[in-house]
């Protein structure tokens, strides 16, 4: 071992694997060889994506492989009782609920189990109603704090502003806009696309992964599917002028009424168009929702 000017006698050790060749190897050569190469005692090292991470019931997910060190077989739990071998492996959720999924990946030296817990969000599929609120200067209302609006990406050239930093979205990216103290702003959705989401405090969710919080400055949605909402419309009490209809039916005839009202789950209505307008003294929506409450 050595070179012909340090000749060593003597090699005490092991050898994994022995390669020889007829000149010198390049360094992305070498790179090829290890990448190909598996260490002696070394088990498979799990990894695994998805392609949608919540939606509606019944949700489709395409789960990919990513581990690393060969593995030659590949067991998936999907948190729901179902199970697969496949190396990447699709799965439809048919329930709402939130699911962890786990990953085994075994070459000839071990397993290794990657598992990403509440993974999977399915909610059911809610019965919208299309509504209309309207409240004179004076009548302020609010988004309650916690509630989201979340989708996938489905259109090119898609980006959202938030502070100081823009995120370039990919298509298929899982978007989650989460409202914090702050509820007071507007909202536009026409179709697929989403054109504002301007609220001052507002946290940025990509993947999963939390990547911001703070002003949201600009949003461009080109298209997009899989939506959900958890946003929730208060409106306190205070006697003004208030026109209220769901489904077409008067809740409040366009009266002053001073009985608080709260929306819950906004979306674009039947019509495809979500608009919110709520500023600190007045509210004007049209959208849908799943459910409403007077006090």
């Amino acid at each position: 071992m050595g070179s012909d000017a340090n000749r060593q006698k003597w090699f005490n050790g092991s050898i994994a694997n022995v390669s020889i060749y007829s000149t010198a190897l390049s360094p992305q050569e070498v790179s090829a060889h290890h990448a190909a190469y598996t260490p002696v005692g070394c088990p498979a090292d799990a990894a695994f994506s998805a392609d949608v991470l919540s939606g509606n019931a019944p949700l489709t997910v395409n789960f990919t492989d990513l581990s690393d060190r060969h593995p030659t077989a590949w067991l998936w739990d999907f948190g729901d009782g179902a199970t697969s071998t496949e190396q990447n492996s699709t799965h439809t959720y048919t329930d709402a609920g939130t699911y962890t999924v786990a990953l085994t990946a075994t070459n000839c030296f071990g397993s290794d189990t990657e598992t990403k817990a509440g993974y999977i969000t399915v909610t059911a599929a809610a019965t919208g109603h299309d509504t209309l609120l309207n409240t004179e200067n004076g009548k302020p209302g609010y988004l309650e704090e916690g509630g989201y609006l979340e989708f996938r990406v489905t259109g090119a050239d898609s980006y959202i502003s938030i502070k100081n930093e823009r995120f370039d979205l990919s298509i298929g990216d899982t978007v989650r806009l989460e409202i914090g103290e702050e509820g007071n702003g507007h909202i536009d959705i026409i179709d697929q696309m989403i054109s504002e989401f301007n609220y001052n405090d507002v946290t940025l969710y990509i993947n999963g992964d939390e990547r911001e919080n703070g002003n949201m400055k600009s949003i461009y949605i080109r298209s997009h599917d899989s939506l959900i909402s958890t946003l929730t419309l208060i409106v306190p009490s205070k006697e003004k002028w208030t026109d209220f209809r769901v489904d077409g039916t008067p809740i409040i005839d366009r009266t002053d009424d001073d009985q608080e009202i709260t929306l819950s789950n906004l979306m674009p209505g039947t019509d495809g168009v979500m608009n919110l307008d709520n500023p600190s003294n007045t509210i004007w929506f049209t959208g849908s929702i799943t459910d409403y409450t007077l006090n």
